[in-house]
Formats: C-alpha cells, sequence, structure tokens
C-alpha cells in the first residue's frame, strides 16, 4: 500500500509524527522516514499492527492487581478498509 501523500503535500509520516518533539529535530525526521517505510511496506497492516498491541495490552490488563494502571484505558477500535477509526462502535 503506498500512502504517498495524506492531506496535499505532507507524507504519512509528518501527518501523524511530524509533531514528535524529541528536543532533536533529526530524531523526528528519522521517525517520520520509519513511519512511512512501515507503512508504505505491503507486509504490514494496521490489523497485524493492532493485533500484537492488543495482545499486549490485554496481557498487562491481565496481570494487573486490582484497579487498572491509569495509562492502561481500553478503546474499541473499529478498522475499515484503508480507514483506521478509534472510538465507540456507532458513534
Amino acid at each position: 500500500m503506498d500512502v504517498g501523500k495524506v492531506s496535499g503535500t505532507v507524507s504519512f509520516g509528518e501527518e501523524h509524527f511530524g509533531a514528535c518533539d524529541f528536543g532533536d529535530r533529526r530524531l523526528t525526521r528519522r521517525v517520520v522516514i520509519a513511519a512511512n517505510r512501515l507503512a508504505n511496506n505491503h507486509k504490514v497492516t494496521h490489523g497485524k499492527l493492532l493485533a500484537a498491541h492488543s495482545a499486549r495490552t490485554r496481557s498487562r490488563i491481565a496481570g494487573a492487581s486490582g484497579d487498572l494502571p491509569p495509562q492502561i484505558i481500553p478503546v474499541p477500535v473499529r478498522v475499515r478498509p484503508g480507514n483506521l477509526a478509534v472510538g465507540w462502535p456507532g458513534a
């Protein structure tokens, strides 16, 4: 899947990670390039990325004692072909 330019002249990596502030613009540029490379690799899909992330999140939740740690907030994710939407179903 060639993501190319997302909105006019902005690439996928720039759109999603260009605002990262690591205190070094070179690091931000590297993140943008890495994101574009992943997004342009046909073996990398939203489904595969989300599956790994979801499995890790479920594992952390299962291992938590008592209340969930504050950084883990389960959010339903809807995936449609060519579109990733995060939010409550029907919202």
